[in-house]
This record gives C-alpha cells, sequence and structure tokens, in this order.
C-alpha cells in the first residue's frame, strides 16, 4: 500500500502493510522498494536514487576520503517540494546562511515549486560528505534518502523527527543516533550552533558514528531479507485459512532486457559480500 490505511485500535479486523507509516497508524511496516530499484526518481538518477547496496559502497568512500575536519561546517539540504512542509528549511536558510545551505530542486515542472525561489541542480548523495551536518525532512510520507545520509558519517538531524517511518527507524534514537527538529525549526539555531561549537566536538563526532555505524552494520541486504523473511514467516503463522495457489498467476523471471534495466535486482535483491 501506498497510503496507510489502519488507525490505532481499528486494525484488529485485517492486517495492513505498508512500506511507509504515520505514527497515528498501527500499519505493519514492510521494506520499501527503494532498497531495490532506487526510490524516487530525479535528473541525477532517473530510475531513482540508486540501488541501495551500491549507493552503500560508493556513499561508503567518498565518506572515508573525507576527514571530518576538512569538512564545511554548515549544515545541507537538497530535494524538491514534495510537501509545503519542507519550506521552512528553505527560509531558515535564507535567514542563517552561515548555519544551513539548503535549497529545493526541480519538481516535475522543473521549478521549485515555491513562488519567487528558483531551483538548483541536485547534488548528488556522496557530494553530501563533504559537509559536516545534514537535514532530512520527509516528503510525501518518509524520506528514502534518511539511510543514505548516515553512510556520510556525517551528523543527521532529522525534521519532524520521524512522524512517518520506515521499518528500520525505531532502532535510531533521538540524541543518540541523530539530532532531532521541530517541523518549524524554531529550535534550529540553538542546536545548528550547539553542533558548530567546538567544546561539544567530540559528543556531535559521537552522535554521527553511532548513527553512522547502525546503518552501516545492521541495513545491510542480508539484514532487509532476513527482516522479510521474519514478517513473512511470522504473519504467515497467524494465518488461519487454507492457502492455496493461484494457478492464474505466474513467477515474473526477469528477461535480458530487464535485467539492463536493473529490474532484476527488484525480484532477486543480491546479498552483499
Amino acid at each position: 500500500m501506498v497510503w496507510t490505511g489502519a488507525p490505532r485500535g481499528e486494525n484488529d479486523a485485517f492486517p495492513v502493510f505498508s512500506f511507509s507509516v504515520n505514527r497515528e497508524y498501527a500499519d505493519i511496516m514492510y521494506p520499501a522498494w527503494s532498497f531495490w530499484s532506487g526510490g524516487p526518481a530525479i535528473s541525477l538518477y532517473p530510475r531513482g536514487l540508486g540501488r541501495f547496496d551500491l549507493k552503500r559502497k560508493s556513499i561508503l568512500a567518498a565518506a572515508e576520503a573525507l576527514p571530518w575536519d576538512e569538512r564545511k561546517d554548515v549544515a545541507f539540504f537538497r530535494g524538491a517540494r514534495t510537501t509545503p512542509e519542507r519550506d521552512p528549511i528553505v527560509f531558515f536558510s535564507d535567514a542563517h546562511p552561515e548555519l544551513l545551505d539548503a535549497r529545493y530542486t526541480p519538481n516535475y515542472k522543473k521549478e521549485s515549486g515555491l513562488p519567487g525561489v528558483e531551483p538548483v541542480e541536485p547534488v548528488e548523495l556522496e557530494a553530501h560528505c563533504e559537509y559536516k551536518y545534514l537535514l532530512n525532512a520527509r516528503g510525501v510520507a518518509a524520506s528514502f534518502r534518511f539511510k543514505h545520509l548516515f553512510l556520510c558519517q556525517s551528523l543527521v538531524f532529522n525534521v519532524g523527527d520521524g512522524d512517518w517511518l520506515e521499518f528500520f527507524y525505531p532502532a535510531l534514537q533521538p540524541y543518540v543516533h541523530y539530532i532531532p527538529l521541530l517541523e518549524d525549526l524554531s529550535d534550529a539555531r540553538a542546536k545548528l550552533e550547539w553542533a558548530r561549537a567546538p567544546e561539544n566536538r567530540d559528543l556531535v563526532r559521537g552522535i554521527a558514528r553511532r548513527g553512522h555505524e547502525l546503518i552501516r552494520d545492521h541495513l545491510r541486504n542480508e539484514d532487509v531479507k532476513e527482516y522479510w523473511r521474519e514478517l513473512l514467516l511470522a504473519y504467515g503463522g497467524r494465518v488461519s485459512w487454507d492457502v492455496a495457489r493461484d494457478e492464474a498467476l505466474e513467477l515474473k523471471v526477469p528477461d535480458q532486457q530487464d535485467r539492463r534495466r536493473g529490474l532484476d535486482a527488484m525480484v532477486f535483491p543480491p546479498t552483499e559480500g
């Protein structure tokens, strides 16, 4: 499902599975397609952000190549205006450019979506590692880039503090793995100035390191597949009716053209090794 549909206390009759869940709902979360096919498409990645197992390698390499002290001492955000809730990020950047570099990238109309604001070109995920601090903000639902940002070893600030979730979000703890920000960014100045203060360097780097290690070590392709396995086994164990195969359905095996397009990764996601 794209939209959640099981308010808490009202889903006892049947399960609802969703890849992105609002905290108000009790849907059962499953890994989004973005792990195999890349998530929303932008001009840099026309078929999505890129397969996560492959982007992991390139972002980790970019992070290792740039020591913390050589990174820009400013927070960074690039993204489309998928929701007006992102506007405070751009407004804050205009008011405090010394703290935050945030701009909208083109939407499907090649516009920023915000009147009077010109869009800028998207920035590759690997280039995000040039900054000490990175902002994540939900779009229509959860932001698929959240997991990528941690790989940079930068300190991640999460706007809205996870009103929309993916299946792995509950493992992330505020002030342990990332810094939460209010949706209106009314606390952003104080928290960004705190992060930049020299006396807080070790605390900041500790939070950045723990967030990085959690995603690096526990969100590999084999971990995602194991979650799928446990989810389906748990669900299957609760099924109280006889399961019969629908003979009208066929297993799709990717042909050569599909493989060139990367669709085989959607059906048979590879194990890292």
